[in-house]
């Protein structure tokens, strides 16, 4: 139950700071970028991501970033993996957002979050009130025994 907790709890606190950087990125520094890959991968079970690599520069320093949007990554049918992937063809230029106290941090879409964190954020605070409910009665309804019964 604990290590439940615990997971859950984590899985939380990354979504909402993942919520959080996506729309303090708004106001990052930005600089242009070149799409370097743009493929579809097959992901998990049945599924396909999109992946994008991009190359930027900050200062005299070259950086490859793979973020299109703060969040969890998402599964997506092989067609909608490749409408994103349609979107950023190879040697693009892109707008790249980056975190001016971490250069390697970076985003193409700011103020963006994926569908599955917000679905996270709004329903982990449901399910641990339903969990801690569940778990109330259930120990409501066990006697302790003092082993003379």
């Amino acid at each position: 139950m604990l290590l439940c907790t615990v997971w859950v709890s984590w899985i939380l606190i990354t979504c909402v700071k993942d919520a959080y950087k996506a729309f303090t990125a708004r106001s990052w520094p930005a600089t242009t970028g070149v799409i370097i890959s743009s493929k579809v991968f097959k992901g998990c079970s049945k599924s396909y991501n999109p992946t994008i690599l991009y190359q930027y520069k900050v200062g005299s320093t070259f950086y490859v970033g793979d973020r299109l949007i703060f969040g969890l990554a998402e599964c997506s049918s092989q067609s909608e993996a490749q409408a994103i992937v349609s979107k950023y063809p190879e040697k693009l230029t892109v707008t790249v957002h980056f975190n001016p106290e971490l250069p390697s941090e970076a985003v193409m879409l700011v103020g963006m979050v994926s569908n599955g964190t917000w679905w996270f954020i709004f329903t982990i605070p449901f399910m641990i009130a339903i969990g801690t409910s569940a778990s109330w009665l259930l120990l409501r309804h066990v006697r302790p025994t003092n082993g003379y019964d």
